[in-house]
């Protein structure tokens, strides 16, 4: 009987650990997120449709704590809103600090801050013009979340993107036109600071669905 109880005490012993041993200085984090939405104008025939793609990788500093670096790319469009048509492309990369606070037995609560430059181009159509805006800057964002260990290597979990940002944004936009009455092309420029709260409506347009390997 007390060879059963030691057995069984190294059988929970075993399993204890690879639970644990799941995070760990030193372990690689590496992986990527998905995000898309929908949603229609208030008349019901035009949608605007926006995705969102990411891959980061980073290093686990303590068995909790991870720093690392990633890239992202968006797309958005707003077509047929009458005789007009709205498209955006992002790139953005740069440096991330995640952290994890264990909730449960393999589910834990994801804190994350990024640090990331990113460059835009928007594209607008209507009659007979068009204009080409270029925006660079930089953004420092909260993405929190919650994260469940499927596999004692692997991770799913659930972002929200853009709860909070600060933004530096330098714009600049390139009119041209071929109407008869305004005929030509204009060039402005701008630069902005703005902070951004999302805890509106569009909040659930901004979660995402990622994964991670635990390398």
């Amino acid at each position: 009987m007390r060879s059963k109880h030691l057995l069984l005490s190294a059988i929970l012993l075993f399993a204890a650990s690879t639970l644990t041993a799941q995070m760990q200085k030193g372990n690689t984090l590496l992986g990527g997120s998905l995000s898309f939405s929908t949603s229609n104008f208030s008349t019901g025939t035009q949608k605007f449709t926006s995705v969102f793609t990411s891959i980061k990788a980073g290093k686990f500093i303590t068995a909790r704590d991870v720093i690392g670096v990633g890239l992202l790319y968006g797309h958005s469009k707003a077509p047929g809103f009458g005789i007009y048509t709205n498209e955006y492309d992002q790139y953005a990369g740069g440096l991330f600090y995640r952290r994890y606070f264990p909730l449960a037995t393999k589910l834990y609560f994801v804190g994350e801050s990024d640090a990331f430059y990113n460059s835009g181009l928007r594209k607008e159509y209507s009659n007979g013009s068009k204009i080409a805006t270029k925006q660079n800057g930089g953004t420092i964002s909260l993405v929190p979340g919650v994260a469940y260990a499927i596999l004692k290597k692997f991770q799913v979990e659930l972002l929200a993107q853009n709860i909070f940002s600060l933004n530096y944004q330098h714009t600049r936009s390139r009119s041209t036109s071929t109407d008869t009455g305004f005929p030509g092309t204009s060039e402005t420029s701008s630069n902005s600071f703005y902070t951004n709260l999302n805890l509106d409506n569009n909040f659930l347009s901004n979660l995402a669905i990622g994964f991670k390997f635990i390398l």
